[in-house]
């Protein structure tokens, strides 16, 4: 038995389905129900049986998941109406209206922290995956914020793919995380994305910086065009240590640093020549840029055990611009 929020548990149920079965087949769920909130405090500390957790649930209800269609539970009236696997019992408060006494039905927060532009939309999208430190760097805390704030000035809903944070991890250097981690949990934020009657489902864009880039790239090998769900993608100086070749024909911008000593960028450069559709990825580098060289916080050389880390502002000037001609579709200009 699994028991979690259903809006975080919806969109990895749709990735992992997209991974393991392919784009577009339904999969039926049983929600065993909702419990009440005392019951269910108690029970973290194991003062509740399960025979009490069981006594104390709503109804059955039961869901559906596909890309197409968000998940809407419905009375199942039986147990021969679920014929996929039981996953579990999702603690929501979905079935809050079919319950007596327990009031109007509670709105569950956003899965990801979400930036939105103003008007009802729908507007393009674009689905952040932060580099080694997360997404609130100690050099540079409000870096990817500066950036959101940007895009959603422009009518682009944003949203952080927190692929450390979600694992209570502060960094990928100090913990086993892996790219094809950061790849499904994009692919599971972009499923989320479309899920979104506010966002234009045909305009999202994945943007990875460093090992995120590394993420991004690696979900372009590890899925089908269908299954990513995304229109375009850049990459700022990736790690490209883990990155295959791919076959999916996505447009990608690479912004490399031309001195990187952190995540150079000829691994990158091999990727994109043995991929199927080298002509739709375009491949900028920026000569005597170093590793972050966007991020307007740093000096201009700051030099780790690592590697070397600087900002370059004429790079960070033209890579923007870059961004936001690849954003508007015009890939090879």
């Amino acid at each position: 038995m699994v028991i979690v929020h259903q809006h975080e548990l919806e969109p990895l149920i749709v990735a992992r389905l997209h991974k393991v079965a392919g784009s577009r087949r339904p999969l039926d769920y049983l929600v065993l129900g909702t419990v009440d909130s005392d019951i269910w405090r108690r029970g973290l500390t194991g003062g509740v049986s399960f025979d009490d957790l069981v006594g104390n649930m709503a109804d059955f209800l039961c869901g559906y998941v596909s890309e197409t269609m968000p998940l809407t539970p419905s009375n199942c009236g039986s147990w021969a109406r679920v014929p996929m696997l039981v996953l579990g019992c999702l603690i929501t408060a979905c079935a809050a209206p079919a319950m007596s006494g327990l009031g109007p039905r509670a709105q569950a927060p956003e899965p990801y922290r979400t930036f939105r532009p103003d008007g009802p939309g729908p507007h393009p999208a674009v689905a952040f995956v932060s580099g080694c430190s997360g997404f609130a760097p100690s050099l540079a805390p409000k870096a990817y914020e500066r950036v959101a704030d940007q895009l959603r000035g422009q009518g682009y809903t944003v949203v952080f793919v927190d692929y450390l944070g979600r694992r209570g991890l502060q960094s990928c250097s100090a913990a086993r995380i892996t790219h094809a981690d950061a790849a499904e949990d994009l692919v599971a934020a972009v499923t989320w994305l479309r899920s979104q009657p506010s966002v234009d489902k045909a305009q999202i864009t994945a943007l990875g910086w460093s090992y995120g880039g590394g993420g991004v790239l690696w979900a372009l090998a590890d899925y089908t065009q269908e299954q990513l769900g995304i229109s375009r993608a850049v990459v700022y100086y990736p790690d490209c240590r883990s990155v295959r070749s791919w076959r999916v024909s996505t447009p990608v911008l690479m912004l490399l640093a031309g001195d990187d000593d952190v995540a150079p960028g000829q691994a990158c450069r091999d990727a994109v020549r043995t991929s199927a559709t080298p002509g739709a990825v375009k491949v900028v580098t920026y000569p005597g840029a170093l590793h972050a060289f966007d991020v307007s916080e740093l000096p201009a050389t700051m030099r780790y055990a690592f590697g070397t880390l600087g900002h370059h502002p004429e790079a960070a000037a033209a890579a923007w611009a870059e961004v936001q001609r690849f954003l508007r579709g015009e890939h090879g200009k």
